[in-house]
């Protein structure tokens, strides 16, 4: 609560921010509070009462931030972000802060009105402000690099507080076209963060996340790190994604009903995706990135919720998947239960999953996928022998099979292996056998020549762990291509 910044604050990394499009650079914490939230029910509260209230809160919350950031860790490595913290704060100054015990603290300018500039995009794609303090980093959701917002902080992590946008007071107009959204829920949905940015500045930024998970997590020396290539295009842009998980939240007038007389009164439900900035699901009535068939069939399944609703005890996620009628068509429909089967074919070959089970979602994008894959093959004369790891229902086993004198795909999942197999008969290849191992001896059934052996990696967004890990070296293949869909696991796998 000290006093509004001076002038000399509101200067913007090297430039002054006109006075004249600023009011004020910060509000006090009250006005915030008025502004931006709904009066704390501490407010009434006697000054000793409310201070003992709001201290317990916020050690509970510290506590609670330091547990997740622990399992965190534990589970995935350092967030990227950490990267980031290191290089704006500097390391003196956090480790300063981490000698004080002070990362998880709510700090000025939290909870006030602040005026910074973007100074690059994170790997996520959220903008990223150093506080005039310069102890914390600003997260701020559709900001771009050089832009000047006035943003509020509402919620706050270790040495970060996540802002929304207030004003765009400077814009990065060669970054920046409006024109180019395609959806209007854009900048509250928390599924897009790039579609006011022209597409072929998109693919340098994927490139460039690339780029520094390489530098950041690789453990190698600058000059072993391979030269990341250029961002390879979607086909389809638009209209591409042939999976939906919108979901609700069961209204507040119904939980606190639970168990008593449901109320008959008109009940709203939001029906949906979250918003980054609030945290609340937003009612969303069509998804621009879906295919058609699904946003016509998340029509029929808002309405479905809405009717019968009150039969729900809690909220739930839907799930539209689209799938081919059949094998021979061309026509899609929408499914809708876990259990059913959803009809996919990559070039010739033929896929059939349960709607619950993770296939690509990209439909386009996966013949090229494929292609680059094959692209990294060896040449040789030699027979040659090809491991499909975490094989799913056998997208690359089958796929690259005719091209490998045998193939084995293995999986944890015994319900997996069983599909890679269906998949394996109604596609007539002989030369793919699919074996369900465990976790902790997925190869004993593996028994190729290592010199004549190629393992592909196509794991889940969390990645291979260490025992997957320590098993692979053990079997010593010639070649190992990883597929990745989250860049920054890949650090276990590399060291």
């Amino acid at each position: 609560k000290g006093p509004l910044v001076s002038k000399k604050l509101l200067a913007v990394g090297m430039q002054r921010v006109p006075s004249t499009t600023l009011t004020a650079a910060r509000v006090t914490m009250t006005q915030a509070k008025k502004a931006h939230s709904p009066p704390s029910p501490t407010d009434s509260l006697p000054t000793k009462k409310a201070r003992t209230v709001a201290l317990k809160r916020d050690r509970k919350r510290v506590h609670n931030l330091q547990k997740a950031y622990q399992k965190q860790v534990l589970k995935h490595g350092d967030p990227p972000i950490l990267f980031d913290i290191l290089e704006m704060l500097g390391k003196p100054r956090v480790d300063e802060i981490l000698v004080r015990n002070e990362e998880f603290e709510r700090v000025p300018p939290f909870g006030e009105e602040v005026v910074v500039k973007i100074d690059r995009l994170s790997s996520h794609g959220d903008g990223l402000a150093l506080t005039p303090q310069g102890d914390r980093l600003l997260v701020v959701p559709f900001a771009l690099p050089g832009e000047v917002v006035r943003v509020y902080p509402y919620a706050s992590d270790r040495f970060i507080f996540k802002s929304r946008i207030v004003e765009i007071l400077e814009r990065n107009a060669s970054m920046r076209n409006e024109s180019l959204v395609q959806c209007r829920y854009f900048g509250q949905c928390g599924g897009c963060q790039y579609q006011m940015i022209p597409y072929e500045q998109q693919l340098e930024l994927k490139r460039e996340v690339v780029r520094r998970a390489f530098m950041h997590y690789s453990n190698l020396d600058s000059s072993l790190v391979p030269e990341v290539l250029a961002t390879m295009p979607s086909p389809e842009r638009m209209h591409y994604r042939t999976k939906l998980t919108p979901h609700f939240d069961l209204p507040a007038s119904l939980r606190r009903a639970y168990g008593k007389k449901v109320p008959t009164e008109p009940v709203d439900v939001a029906i949906g995706f979250d918003n980054p900035s609030t945290g609340r699901v937003m009612d969303i009535e069509e998804c621009p990135i879906g295919t058609p068939v699904l946003n016509e069939a998340m029509k029929w399944e808002r309405q479905r919720v809405r009717e019968s609703i009150r039969s729900f005890k809690n909220g739930a996620t839907l799930l539209l998947r689209d799938s081919l009628k059949s094998f021979d068509s061309e026509e899609s429909v929408a499914i809708t239960d876990h259990k059913a089967t959803v009809y996919e074919r990559v070039g010739s070959t033929k896929f059939s999953t349960p709607a619950g089970a993770f296939f690509q979602n990209n439909r386009s994008i996966i013949p090229l996928v494929m292609e680059y894959v094959r692209s990294q093959l060896p040449a040789s004369d030699k027979p040659q022998y090809l491991v499909d790891t975490y094989c799913g229902s056998g997208l690359f086993a089958l796929s690259l099979a005719p091209l490998f004198d045998k193939v084995a795909g293995v999986e944890i999942s015994a319900s997996s292996i069983e599909c890679a197999k269906e998949n394996a008969r109604q596609n007539h290849i002989l030369n793919a056998d699919f074996l369900a191992g465990e976790a902790e001896n997925i190869f004993s059934k593996i028994s190729f020549p290592r010199a004549q052996t190629t393992v592909v990696i196509d794991p889940p967004r969390r990645g291979c762990d260490q025992a997957f890990i320590d098993q692979l070296v053990a079997l010593r293949p010639r070649n190992i291509i990883y597929v990745s869909c989250n860049v920054h696991v890949r650090r276990l796998f590399l060291q």
